[in-house]
């Protein structure tokens, strides 16, 4: 929706092709880390003897968490890299925060000490999915970037990181 909105402010009148394959990738990630995580904590928490937590409260802590993602991903339509880093860190740091202040208590009320350590697990995949959506989803350039790119892989240069590419190198990495 971003890369819609970013080709119409920069270029009205210019056609899109839309990503369908990119759009796979994204509805996959965002249901299997909204959904199925919750719910695989929830079963695991109740196999571990922690039945504290409904399903129900495990994906609306979950869905919360996630709800700062809808505006970053609109103000990612911004064109310098610096800003789009920043708005991620604050996105991740916030919503891993209030997973961590919702979940931690719930693992901290198990017998065994070692349930906790299941929060690294969660603040893993949370940084993971972070990540992803910044390297997949919010690298795109439709006009001149503003200001200079971070040196990470994938940078964020348009020649490079078109989605189908992206998407091409994120899959030759997992094969």
């Amino acid at each position: 929706l971003a890369a819609s909105i970013s080709v119409y402010l920069s270029a009205p009148g210019t056609e899109y092709d839309y990503d369908f394959a990119l759009l796979s990738v994204a509805v996959s990630l965002v249901y299997a880390y909204g959904i199925a995580l919750p719910v695989l904590l929830w079963m695991g928490l109740r196999y571990l003897g922690v039945g504290e937590w409904s399903v129900v409260e495990a994906l609306a802590v979950w869905g919360y968490a996630q709800f700062v993602w809808i505006p970053v991903s609109i103000l990612c339509v911004i064109p310098v890299p610096i800003v789009r880093w920043v708005l991620v860190i604050l996105a991740f740091t916030s919503s891993g925060y209030f997973l961590v202040v919702n979940v931690y208590p719930i693992l901290a009320s198990a017998e065994a000490k070692a349930t906790r350590l299941i929060i690294i697990a969660v603040a893993v995949l949370h940084a993971a999915l972070a990540l992803t959506f910044k390297i997949l989803f919010f690298s795109y350039y439709v006009i001149d970037k503003i200001g200079a790119d971070i040196p990470i892989p994938g940078g964020d240069s348009p020649a490079t990181n078109t989605t189908a590419a992206l998407v091409r190198r994120a899959f030759s990495l997992l094969s």
